[in-house]
């Protein structure tokens, strides 16, 4: 069990429960659930639709990378950095020169919705045209990518073994062209810019909540390895943007909302939810046993 980090699906989650199971009272318009992580103290919202008071029973929102249907979640992670390592720049620097199965890299180590670090994908040597295949020749030196910056950004001493789960992993391109992987074409002009990540020791289908987050939050900072790959016109507009990332799934889009001195204050996603089942598990009283 890993409890290192934030679930951003598993918030979705609560968010709607917590409307539809009578935990938060439904407002007329709209919802917000406040949550608040005891792993790592981050504190997130999920605003769901709830017209004249009325809870959704159903939905007909979709999220890249699932064909479920499901009630819209808009789910916001609130000043969403440091919560693990204490700074957003564990280093101190918006990007540094990590040591990886014998080569230097280029590398944000950032901690936003959940540690990451974040790696070019031309100098890991991974084409982002094509996003079908399973990374499985890259693996050993992305894996080598996490154990180094987990050093680095005080995840880990020396002596423990490296994590799977965290910091995150993922390599960013400049927004181009490429085949997702269901095989559908996405044009250059869909997306900001390119991103694969890996969930523990396998590609992510599409991109994690968490790692979206902070993706977003490094697209933000100057020097990051994400604001290079940016194309030049990216701009704020009235302290919000719309960041679109190129994922294997197809277009995923967060809005970074920024405050009166420009600093990101929190990071929103489009999400959905459903009810799918209700259960009851019955446990037996413990009998006393008599000599």
């Amino acid at each position: 069990m890993e409890l290192g980090s934030n679930c951003g699906n598993c918030a979705t989650a609560i968010a709607l429960y917590a409307v539809q199971s009578g935990i938060v009272t439904p407002q007329s318009g709209s919802t917000r659930v406040r949550m608040r992580n005891l792993n790592t103290g981050a504190v997130l919202s999920g605003t769901v639709a709830t017209p004249g008071g009325r809870i959704p029973a159903s939905g007909l929102a979709s999220v890249p990378g699932s064909r479920a249907l499901g009630v819209p979640v808009s789910l916001s992670f609130h000043a969403p950095w440091g919560r693990t390592t204490g700074a957003v720049l564990p280093t101190g620097s918006a990007a540094d020169q990590i040591v990886a199965a014998g080569s230097t890299l280029t590398a944000t180590l950032i901690d936003a919705g959940a540690p990451a670090v974040l790696i070019p994908a031309d100098e890991a040597g991974i084409d982002l045209s094509v996003m079908t295949g399973n990374l499985s020749e890259h693996l050993p030196r992305l894996v080598a990518a996490r154990a180094s910056a987990g050093l680095m950004m005080g995840l880990r001493k020396p002596e423990d073994p490296p994590q799977n789960a965290v910091p995150k992993v993922g390599v960013v391109a400049a927004p181009g062209d490429y085949i997702a992987a269901d095989g559908t074409r996405i044009a250059a002009d869909t997306h900001d810019l390119r991103v694969r990540m890996l969930s523990m020791l396998a590609p992510h289908p599409a991109i994690g909540l968490t790692s979206a987050v902070a993706v977003s939050l490094a697209a933000a900072l100057p020097g990051s390895v994400v604001a290079k790959v940016l194309p030049p016109a990216f701009e704020t507009h009235q302290g919000r943007r719309l960041l679109r990332l190129g994922t294997p799934a197809g277009v995923i889009t967060t809005e970074v909302v920024t405050d009166d001195d420009g600093d990101v204050s929190e990071v929103a996603l489009h999400r959905a939810a459903r009810h799918l089942a209700v259960a009851d598990i019955d446990v037996a009283q413990p009998v006393a046993l008599t000599a």
